[in-house]
C-alpha cells in the first residue's frame, strides 16, 4: 500500500513539473503589433500576496469593466507600482494591453501599462523575463530531478547494507 502511494505521489509530482516545463518552454514573446491598446478608469488595484508564499500579483478594475486584469506574478518585477501607486489616482484613465495568448488561464493579463507616454509595465521586460525562465526553468528542474534520484539511490543502497 505504501509503494502504490509513493507512486501516485510521484507520477503527480512528475506531471505537474512537466506541466510547469511545457508551458514555460512554450510561452511566446509578446508580439507587440499584435496587441491592440485599450483604455480604461482605474476603480481599484491590489497587490495581491497569498499568505506563505513568495509570489506578488496585481488585480486591477475599471469602471464600467466586468474583468479582472491581473498583472502575473512572472511579471511584478517588470511593473513599477510605487510610481504608479504614486502617480495614477483612482479614476484616472490609463491605456494597456492584455497577452492574447491566455494559456489556460481564466484571467485576462496585462502586460502594458502606460499614462500619458510613461510605461509602468514594459513589455520588453516581460520578454525578456519568458527568454529568461526557458532557460533556467529547465536547469533548475534538472538540478531538481538529479537531486531527487541521487537521494533515492542513496537511500536504497543503505537500506540494502543494512538488510544484508
Amino acid at each position: 500500500m505504501q509503494r502504490i502511494s509513493q507512486i501516485i505521489g510521484i507520477s503527480i509530482g512528475v506531471i505537474l513539473i512537466l506541466t510547469v516545463l511545457v508551458s514555460t518552454l512554450f510561452k511566446q514573446n509578446i508580439n507587440v503589433p499584435e496587441i491592440k491598446s485599450e483604455k480604461g478608469k482605474i476603480i481599484h488595484i491590489e497587490r495581491f500576496k497569498p499568505k506563505n508564499k513568495w509570489s506578488i500579483s496585481y488585480n486591477i478594475r475599471l469602471q464600467n469593466d466586468n474583468r479582472l486584469l491581473k498583472i502575473l506574478p512572472e511579471y511584478y518585477e517588470c511593473f513599477d507600482f510605487e510610481n504608479f501607486k504614486r502617480e495614477i489616482t483612482i479614476g484616472q484613465e490609463i491605456e494597456f494591453k492584455i497577452d492574447p495568448n491566455k494559456g489556460i488561464r481564466t484571467t485576462e493579463n496585462i502586460v502594458s501599462i502606460t499614462k500619458d507616454g510613461k510605461e509602468y509595465l514594459n513589455i520588453n521586460c516581460i520578454n525578456q523575463k519568458i527568454k529568461k525562465d526557458k532557460i533556467q526553468l529547465p536547469l533548475i528542474l534538472f538540478g531538481l530531478i538529479s537531486l531527487l534520484t541521487l537521494i533515492y539511490f542513496v537511500q536504497k543502497r543503505i537500506k540494502n547494507k543494512n538488510c544484508a
